[in-house]
């Protein structure tokens, strides 16, 4: 990745890297584990079809805080929240802008169950029908 990325990029996952050590678990702990994830989600969304939060778990970070080498982790995992169940998973999920507050982007996520799009999709439909399209040439920004 060194071609590629930035120093401070490159600096940011080396310090993920170093936190979330890879070799920590074998390929097939980390498979089990990730499937008994599932399966719990899968058990939640039995009682609960949806779960709406927040896009961010945090307010929006300034420039270059990400990758800042005493901070950035920190800075990242705290936003990451209630992104990383879906994309670790394999979750089906919708994100919504939400407007602006403050100056800052808002949003929303939507999660369902795996091989529930049409929930999510339906879940988004709602929403902007109540809150209208919101995109960056909308009068509401």
């Amino acid at each position: 990745m060194k071609p590629i990325m930035s120093d401070g990029a490159l600096g940011a996952l080396t310090l993920f890297v170093q936190e979330f050590d890879p070799a920590a678990m074998n390929g097939t702990e980390l498979y089990l584990e990730r499937d008994r994830l599932a399966l719990a989600w899968s058990a939640f969304f039995q009682q609960h079809p949806l779960v709406i939060g927040p896009t961010w778990a945090d307010l929006p970070f300034l420039h270059d805080a990400d990758i800042d080498p005493d901070t950035g982790l920190e800075t990242m995992m705290q936003r990451l929240q209630f992104i990383t169940p879906g994309n670790l998973l394999g979750l089906p999920a919708v994100a919504l802008p939400m407007g602006v507050v403050d100056g800052l982007p808002t949003g929303v996520q939507i999660y369902a169950d795996r091989w529930r799009e049409d929930l999510c999709l339906d879940a988004a439909g709602l929403i902007e029908a109540r809150v209208g399209h919101i995109t960056p040439i909308d009068p509401k920004f």
